[in-house]
């Protein structure tokens, strides 16, 4: 059985973190009775300042189908990478990140020390290449990739691509690079769960829309887009929005914005949802909006499909085309808040019985839309080219 050692800034029980905790839960569920799995993470979620409670620290724990190790804050350091590869002897190593020092960062310096006794490694950006996402600290992140491309720190790692815009992206900083195209595993839910779930849909005269936004609030998934949207909009409209603040700064802009809205009530946080609990806590919105600056895969946004909902986001995700298929929109940034308003206000302007046959659709579509099966194969197949022995260096 091969054997795949996964190196993540955070793992389960983490929520606060994002999309790279559920594309591993979900690879290790799918794949776990093929591959050998362990995980090497934080021993606490995101922002915290405590260590899980209920899991060993600096020891292996059972999780599902995979071994972890819940790695305390001074565990980090090559030495101790160093030891835990030798001991484990994996058939490949798995990054999720290009900038994250301690999952990241350390482990490739450590294999620059261990010269060429070690496993092959593949590394997934998780989005980091994309336009968007390389606007936002700029300076720090391209002095990173110079200093790499400098060194040769990346010369005979592996890239994985969620998707061949990322493919691209990934091949304009490193031209020779061996890119492997794998998409992120994404929900599974049984089909009886969408088809069961209640639904509200009733007119604009009883209630004003019910808008949704979830992610990390940061500039990267541009709440304040969609905040500049709804003060467009010309129907009644109600804004909840679920995510953990991880930059607080850029909290306190989208607030100041919320408070010039003309109705500032219409916005409302509602705090944090932990994975698996997405679903059934957004289910009876009327609509999911996500003026994202650039997904690699976006787990929500197939959990919007799960749960019926259409969804408004950007074009800078994978997910394409969404008008044709009928079931939202991707709409291209530069046309502004506006053309996202007039959406909205669409939304709002269908008859109840509209809305409620639009979600059925939704809700119908959703399981070949997510595509999970063909998600799994092509990660199978990834981590078995990337485990060759000879798979190392630029092809």
């Amino acid at each position: 059985m091969t054997s795949c050692l996964i190196f993540l800034a955070h793992y389960l029980p983490s929520f606060k973190s994002g999309g790279p905790v559920r594309s591993i839960a979900n690879l290790i569920d799918g794949l776990g009775h093929e591959f050998r799995f362990s995980v090497i993470a934080s021993d606490r979620d995101a922002l915290d300042e405590t260590s899980f409670s209920d899991v060993a620290i600096n020891q292996w724990n059972s999780v599902g189908k995979a071994n972890v190790f819940y790695a305390s804050p001074i565990w980090w350091t090559w030495g101790n990478i160093a030891s835990l590869i030798k001991l484990k002897k994996p058939d490949v190593v798995y990054l999720n990140s290009f900038f994250a020092f301690k999952s990241s960062i350390l482990p490739v310096l450590t294999f620059r020390r261990m010269g060429q006794i070690r496993p092959p490694v593949l590394l997934a950006p998780r989005g980091e290449f994309s336009p968007g996402a390389l606007e936002i600290k700029p300076s720090k992140k391209w002095a990173f990739i110079a200093l790499s491309k400098l060194l040769g720190l990346h010369s005979d790692i592996i890239f994985q691509a969620s998707n061949f815009r990322e493919k691209d992206d990934i091949a304009r900083i490193f031209p020779s690079a061996r890119i492997l195209v794998a998409s992120d595993v994404g929900p599974s839910f049984p089909r009886s769960q969408i088809l069961i779930d209640p639904i509200r849909c009733v007119s604009k005269a009883t209630r004003p829309l019910e808008v949704v936004f979830v992610s990390r609030i940061t500039p990267k998934k541009n709440l304040h887009f969609a905040i500049a949207a709804l003060a467009l909009c010309s129907e009644p409209v109600r804004l909840t929005i679920f995510g953990p603040i991880r930059d607080r700064k850029y909290w306190r802009r989208c607030e100041a914005l919320i408070r010039r809205l003309p109705r500032p009530a219409a916005v409302v946080y509602g705090g944090i949802i932990p994975h698996g609990e997405v679903v059934k806590n957004i289910r009876n919105f009327d609509l999911f909006f996500l003026p994202t600056r650039g997904e690699n895969f976006g787990h929500i946004i197939p959990e919007a499909f799960i749960a019926g909902i259409p969804v408004l986001i950007s074009d800078r995700t994978p997910w394409q085309g969404l008008e044709k298929v009928g079931v939202g929109w991707d709409l291209p940034l530069e046309e502004g808040p506006a053309k996202f308003a007039q959406k909205i206000d669409a939304l709002a302007n269908l008859l109840p019985k509209e809305r409620l046959a639009w979600r059925k659709l939704i809700r119908a579509a959703a399981s070949k839309l997510v595509g999970v099966d063909a998600a799994i194969a092509a990660n199978r197949e990834m981590l078995l080219l990337a485990s060759e022995r000879d798979s190392r260096g630029p092809k």
